[in-house]
């Protein structure tokens, strides 16, 4: 049986919402067709060769994003056919999310909202796939998640 040490779990989140909410922690730009071609080639080779998810199979389907953060794996989880919902508590990332979305020919696929990740009620009651990159290692209770 594994022991898990005892942590202030209220603690511990406000001072994880306190750091991201000052900064994003996604550095990823896409500003141009050039550099969202590019984006969308790693972006495959990380889901289908590394994870072993062929991008095909987001095809038409609804994946919800928990802690979709500047929203650029959605951009091209919505490249690949599926329609997205992505939250995030750091205004300045949903911000960047939401420009790109509206620059892109993707815009209906893409809907960003605010959202703590203990307290988000999603607009849908199912989705096909749920996603979270870099998002759980940050979770107090990974367990209850």
């Amino acid at each position: 049986m594994k022991i898990i040490p005892k942590v202030d779990l209220e603690n511990f989140k406000n001072e994880v919402l306190e750091a991201f909410k000052k900064q994003s922690p996604s550095r990823i730009t896409v500003k141009s067709e050039s550099d969202f071609a590019e984006y969308i080639k790693l972006q495959e080779v990380i889901f289908d060769a590394k994870l072993k998810f062929p991008v095909q199979m987001f095809n038409g389907k609804s994946v919800l994003d928990f802690g979709c953060g500047t929203g650029e794996v959605d951009l091209a989880i919505a490249h690949w056919g599926a329609e997205i919902e992505g939250f995030d508590f750091n205004d300045e990332s949903l911000d960047v999310a939401r420009s790109m979305a509206k620059k892109s020919e993707f815009e209906h696929q893409l809907n960003f909202f605010w959202g703590d990740i203990d307290t988000y009620v999603s607009v849908k009651t199912s989705y096909d796939f749920v996603i979270s990159m870099g998002v759980i290692a940050h979770v107090p209770d990974q367990f209850g998640m």
